[in-house]
């Protein structure tokens, strides 16, 4: 069990949790342009909020493994799952995003901050009736992660046949919900960090969590869910069409969203 609970770091390596288990990833289908591997998605704790980190399989300028990250609260996650749910029951053709924005510098106002997106998630069902999640951000690749049943245990019909996509995805979608609801609050409990900028113990105010990427926009009306450091130069509401471009964001394309075409 971690020793975090009173602020204190375990000493050497971060302990790991059940999320550090290569059987929670999710897999996508084959390799991008240019990548050595198969992208993979995986599920983490780090400073108090999940994180969701796409390895696309490609090497980064520096020659790291190439990722993207969503970084968000655990409210902003719980909406996640309760949306990629909504999907999972729904009918095929739906599409929904949230956008993971934070706080910087304005460099075109100094000594103000703008609020600007770092990632999107996006969650939706295609016309086969798979369910998928995806990352996407600036100049990085589009990878739709389907949800499927593990490699060594194919759901098939009495016959022994592989049940259609449309029938399992869901499915397993559903569940990727269900165990996430129920594991994350004791990840989150037995690795808490008091010294994380989302802790209020009077050196840290809580505001600051909002330049970490702990604050989001919901995917579908605009309204901010936790407080903003934001000036008046972030924009009013988020543009979540599919192949929606920048938030305002022309002076730092580094961080800027990219939109998505699969």
């Amino acid at each position: 069990m971690s020793n975090w609970n009173s602020g204190s770091k375990p000493q050497g390596n971060i302990i790991p949790t059940a999320y550090d288990d290569n059987n929670w990833k999710l897999w996508a289908d084959e390799k991008v342009e240019g990548g050595n591997s198969i992208p993979s998605l995986k599920i983490s704790v780090a400073k108090n909020q999940p994180r969701i980190t796409v390895y696309t399989g490609r090497k980064d300028q520096q020659g790291r493994a190439e990722s993207i990250w969503a970084r968000m609260s655990s409210y902003a996650f719980y909406n996640l799952l309760a949306i990629l749910e909504q999907v999972a029951k729904g009918k095929p053709g739906q599409r929904f995003a949230m956008k993971n924005e934070k706080v910087i510098d304005d460099r075109n106002n100094p000594g103000k901050k703008k609020q600007i997106t770092e990632s999107t998630t996006w969650v939706g069902k295609n016309d086969d009736g798979s369910v998928y999640i995806a990352v996407t951000a600036y100049q990085k690749p589009n990878i739709q992660f389907v949800f499927k049943p593990p490699r060594f245990h194919a759901l098939v019909d009495e016959s022994g046949q592989p049940l259609q996509i449309g029938v399992v995805s869901p499915l397993c979608a559903l569940e990727f919900v269900r165990i996430h609801r129920a594991v994350l609050p004791s990840i989150l409990a037995t690795n808490f960090d008091g010294e994380s900028r989302s802790v209020s113990n009077g050196n840290n105010s809580y505001n600051r969590n909002n330049n970490n990427g702990g604050g989001n926009r919901n995917a579908g009306n605009g309204q901010y869910n936790g407080n903003s450091n934001a000036s008046s130069s972030a924009p009013a509401a988020p543009d979540t069409r599919w192949d929606a471009p920048s938030a305002n964001d022309d002076d730092d394309p580094s961080i800027a969203f990219d939109g998505l075409a699969f």
